[in-house]
């Protein structure tokens, strides 16, 4: 055999070997995020479709996508584009309704009912567990004021919710929603300044989709229940 043929056949066994080591790679890392390199379970709903917005869809990806933690609770930042966003605490009065939290927004604010979006009422107080959309056209930040003796109030979930989190402090995806515990199947949240979803949190998840993850303040998330169940707010009483 000359030294040509050694060589060739030194080359395919090499270049065959690499493979076979670069498929268990990633096999081994589609196993650890537990959904087989996809970055959610259930598709979210799509925006209305008069408003000609589509949000990127990042169904496949081994890597963790997510936002950036540092939030403060009683300012919500949007960026320019799509926010999904909640209040963390009741409002005082003077700074709770629609008109008074989003009237200097220019953009669009939308609400869901569980099946279709709708435009919340200028006069509707904005509350903790319910998340909003904001198709901002301009960065803002929209300054709440908390009321220390609000009514915290409970949200009835079943079926695709689109949630608040209800605390100033992050805390994990299953201290959240514990009160759900037996109910929920997947949460999942959006980073307004890259414009894309993040990778979802499964209930009982692990790798990048573990329920350790951490949920945080003034952002709204996308819920779905295996079966109906009631939200309620952390940490009640607040120190204020």
């Amino acid at each position: 055999m000359t030294l040509k043929w050694i060589l060739s056949i030194a080359i395919i066994f090499v270049i065959l070997f690499g493979i076979t080591i670069a498929v268990s790679a990633d096999e081994s890392s589609a196993d650890l995020i537990g959904l087989d390199q996809k970055q959610y379970l259930h598709k979210p709903p799509e925006l209305p479709a008069e408003l000609g917005i589509k949000i990127k869809d990042n169904l496949y990806s081994s890597k963790l996508i997510e936002g950036s933690s540092l939030r403060s609770a009683d300012v919500i930042h949007l960026y320019e584009g799509i926010n999904f966003i909640s209040v963390p605490k009741p409002l005082a009065d003077g700074y709770r309704t629609g008109y008074e939290v989003f009237g200097e927004i220019s953009g669009v604010v939308l609400g869901w009912n569980g099946t279709s979006w709708f435009i919340p009422s200028g006069n509707d107080d904005i509350v903790p567990l319910d998340g909003y959309v904001i198709i901002a056209e301009e960065e803002y930040d929209i300054s709440l004021e908390f009321d220390p003796n609000g009514i915290p109030p409970t949200k009835n979930l079943t079926g695709v919710n689109l949630i608040g989190f209800s605390d100033v402090n992050p805390a994990t995806a299953r201290d959240t929603l514990y009160c759900v515990h037996e109910d929920w199947s997947e949460v999942m949240g959006y980073d307004a300044e890259t414009q894309q979803y993040e990778t979802s949190i499964l209930n009982g998840g692990t790798g990048i989709h573990s329920d350790e993850r951490e949920m945080y303040p003034t952002k709204g998330y996308w819920l779905w229940m295996d079966n109906p169940g009631t939200l309620i707010m952390l940490n009640i009483p607040w120190a204020v």
